[in-house]
């Protein structure tokens, strides 16, 4: 199978960081680039910025990996151990992220709706998207023929 790639830009997370990252520079600039406090906050938002601003899923013969931003942080599932994979949504409390809800791990950086990875041996994982539908179709058909 050729490899798939599917990437969701963060537009909620890039909403919400860069503003913020924006003021807390020049709050550092304003005040002689002295003041530790607002550079030390301007450089976790700009981490916060690199690792939320995509999300990328790519689905192979074996694996499902999915990596947030620069890839700093990434998850890597074989397929042989996914049972099916359906489309999810999440409440808006459940957020953006990374978060661990009553239902398994979500990674999402814009939006509550993506697919949902079952698994024989643990709880669920949600990881968000703009495209389900055709992932979560593409991963039960792998999934399907991986059985019989």
């Amino acid at each position: 199978m050729e490899k798939k790639k599917y990437t969701q830009f963060g537009t909620l997370s890039v909403i919400f960081f860069l503003p913020i990252f924006v003021l807390m520079l020049s709050l550092f600039v304003k005040s002689g680039f002295k003041d530790a406090n607002t550079l030390f906050v301007s450089l976790i938002l700009f981490l916060c910025l690199l690792l939320f601003y995509k999300l990328t899923i790519v689905i192979d013969d074996k694996f499902v990996t999915f990596r947030l931003g620069i890839g700093l942080f990434w998850k890597k599932y074989k397929l042989t151990d996914i049972t099916d994979c359906e489309m999810a949504e999440w409440k808006f409390l459940d957020g953006v992220g990374i978060r661990w809800t009553s239902s398994g791990w979500i990674y999402s950086v814009t939006g509550f709706k993506g697919i949902e990875l079952n698994f024989n041996n643990r709880s669920s994982v949600r990881i968000g998207t703009n495209k389900s539908e055709e992932i979560s179709e593409i991963i039960n058909k792998i999934t399907k023929d991986n059985r019989g």
